[in-house]
């Protein structure tokens, strides 16, 4: 190793994380003294890692090196300063993450870095993103009709006044109002109720207005007098919700800050508002208000990649760190946040209210003969085609063709011959066309079977009776399409998850429910088979069901220009042969919390999170890190779900963290979900 001749005596020494996979140790580097100016914690550098040249990100600075000085001799130099990178208290924040779900603290920093190289982002002004032709129809990001008043300010003072709080709002309120009411709030600004300026005359003056609310809610009182706030972090779900509602908010002039794109912008304090779906929990902001996450039931807040951290929760640890208000604001009540949370309904105005008109069509009493498919639905699909111009949309939670077949003739289930697994038919014209282009006319052909498991390939013939004839159990996406199709005599696009862009100008979809991103809005929206949703044997089954629906919902918003806040020929649609399971009732009364109080019971009878803490162990090494995990003692309670697979369950969080750090995780070769969506 090369000895650098420095006065030790005035040296300062910094702590890098090598931005290299699989690394997770730190390296000390010395400052050369043209660069003492430049270097904040945080800051991304280019340094010698075994005669490699690699960026990394300065964890921590100590100004005059407590090493010995024969070690500091031995250091080497931080050789550039590339970019600021995140603030220490997002680094904080990321170490914290990194420890709870149990990956490197790599992945998280380089979640939180910019995306670009940035050498200052605290001089020089700032230019906005450019949304372009932005389509403010998208359902709950859409401005107020003049006459509508769909915020409640009490509630929304009274969210900012709590340490966290979950709002539960209506499919049909309207986020960027909610938004922008919270952003007048927190900048001390007379709260705006719609678009209309002069609409906001007759109301009474903001801290009249206020005065009297607080003798009438005492913990409000303190509030009276508060003053501007930092900058409201916004959360969604959906990229396409974050463009649109900052180009909404910019359109009524405030300063918006889209994360990762104006990341500068963000750091420097001068947004009014920083918007971002879940890697925005990670931006570095100058001054914080309150953290708002829309849509908090959303599966989308879970990162995908190791380590598998939720915004929501980093949410609520930033928020707690920073004395900041923390809301959570969804239409579906979720078990695991309103664990930790106040619970507060915003329930203003005759608009927000309501729910969508729901018809429920129990199956159970319909002639078994007709399948699928009610014999209502055919009228109804043709009335709504003739009266409203927005697309009919059938969901339907199985992709493929024909996903159970068996033998007309023998009644055998059809099967591959090579590894067992269940086949389906491939039709001769199926992926020569894009997805998004996909239509489908009554009889198409099928030409041959072909096993989901092993893709081994046969022609349509029993393996036992030599048969040709089949009957569908389970029929797929593709083959509902074709029947829609016969049945209505109008052309049906399929529209499934590989579609990238939204669809228009189809009168009818059908999909999963990957379709409810696709459009916004909707005439009808039609469930066929949702209870294969509901009864799926996952314990976040129910939630998930009663999400998509209210997904669904959100399509049939009324327009601006619609007095009525609920037509009952614009409807959800529900078919099922359980109509009194707490979902189905949950949603037909518009009551949510109908279904709350049905999961808190069972998910606290079954010690399912949030009462107990869970982690999913996979991969080549997965055997023997469970192994490990078994010296930890009793307090760890440990299954093999199938091979290869280990379910770990603690009594909380921080013991799950603390069992999974001390036997050697993260590793290599094992994967770990920390709170797994899919079990």
């Amino acid at each position: 190793m090369a000895f650098h001749s420095v006065d030790i005596s005035r040296e300062t020494t910094v702590k890098v994380l090598p931005d290299v996979a699989g690394l997770d140790k730190c390296f000390d580097y010395y400052v050369p003294t043209e660069l003492k100016s430049s270097l904040r914690v945080g800051a991304i550098v280019r340094v010698s890692l075994n005669n490699r040249k690699v960026r990394g990100f300065v964890l921590s600075i100590d100004q005059s090196s407590s090493l010995p000085p024969e070690k500091l001799s031995e250091l080497l130099p931080v050789e550039k300063f590339l970019s600021v990178g995140p603030s220490g208290e997002v680094i904080e924040l990321c170490q914290f993450g990194a420890y709870l779900y149990c990956g490197r603290l790599r992945a998280l920093l380089t979640s939180a870095k910019p995306p670009r190289q940035i050498p200052d982002y605290r001089s020089g002004s700032f230019s906005e993103v450019d949304p372009g032709k932005t389509d403010f129809s998208e359902a709950g990001f859409t401005p107020l009709a003049q006459n509508s008043q769909a915020i409640e300010y009490v509630t929304l003072r009274k969210a900012l006044a709590l340490p966290a709080t979950f709002l539960q709002i209506s499919p049909f309120a309207v986020r960027s109002e909610i938004t922008a009411s919270l952003l007048a709030l927190l900048k001390g600004e007379k709260a705006k109720y719609c678009d209309n300026s002069e609409s906001t005359k007759d109301q009474p003056d903001d801290r009249q207005f206020f005065s009297q609310a607080a003798n009438l809610d005492p913990s409000l009182a303190y509030f009276q007098n508060l003053k501007p706030a930092g900058s409201l972090l916004v959360l969604t779900a959906l990229r396409k919700d974050a463009r649109r509602l900052s180009a909404y908010l910019r359109k009524h002039h405030w300063s918006v800050a889209e994360f990762p794109e104006e990341w500068a912008k963000a750091a420097s304090g001068e947004a009014d508002a920083v918007v971002g779906t879940r890697q925005a929990i990670l931006a570095t902001v100058d001054k914080i208000g309150a953290i708002v996450v829309f849509d908090a039931h959303s599966e989308a807040y879970q990162e995908e990649r190791t380590p598998t951290w939720k915004a929501t929760r980093l949410a609520l640890q930033r928020a707690k760190r920073l004395g900041v208000p923390c809301i959570f604001i969804s239409s579906v009540p979720s078990v695991s946040l309103l664990s930790d949370v106040e619970h507060l309904v915003m329930a203003s105005g005759q608009r927000d209210k309501r729910w969508p008109y729901v018809q429920v069509i129990d199956r159970r009493l319909e002639d078994p003969r007709s399948g699928l498919y009610s014999p209502l639905l055919a009228s109804l699909v043709s009335s709504r085609l003739k009266e409203d111009s927005r697309p009919v949309v059938f969901i339907y939670n199985r992709k493929g063709h024909s996903r159970l077949l068996a033998c007309d003739n023998c009644g055998e289930l059809v099967r591959c011959e090579n590894c067992g697994g269940a086949c389906e038919t491939v039709s001769i014209d199926r992926g020569n066309l894009p997805t998004s282009s996909r239509h489908f006319e009554p009889f198409q052909n099928v030409d041959h079977l072909v096993c989901r498991l092993c893709g081994e390939s046969r022609p349509v013939v029993c393996l036992v009776c030599k048969s040709s004839g089949m009957k569908t159990l389970k029929p797929g996406i593709t083959k509902v399409a074709g029947e829609l199709s016969a049945l209505l005599g109008e052309e049906v696009t399929e529209v499934t998850g590989d579609d990238v862009f939204e669809i228009t100008g189809k009168q009818i979809l059908v999909g999963t429910e990957a379709v409810l991103n696709r459009v916004s809005r909707a005439s009808v929206v039609i469930f066929l088979d949702i209870d294969q949703d509901i009864l799926r044997p996952k314990y976040l089954a129910a939630e998930k069901a009663f999400a998509q629906m209210a997904a669904a919902a959100r399509l049939l918003a009324p327009a601006l220009s619609e007095r009525e806040a609920r037509d009952p020929k614009r409807r959800l649609v529900i078919q099922t042969r359980i109509p009194e399971h707490p979902v189905i009732r949950a949603i037909s009364q518009g009551d949510p919390f109908l279904l709350f109080e049905s999961e808190r019971d069972i998910r606290k009878k079954l010690r399912l999170p949030p009462y107990s803490a869970i982690a999913l162990l996979s991969g080549d090494k997965a055997e023997s890190a469970v192994e490990n995990l078994r010296l930890q003692g009793d307090n760890l309670e440990l299954a093999e779900l199938d091979k290869g697979r280990f379910l770990i369950r603690a009594e909380n969080e921080i013991s799950l963290a603390k069992a999974l750090g001390d036997s050697g995780l993260p590793a290599r070769n094992v994967k770990i979900i920390v709170d797994p969506a899919d079990v």
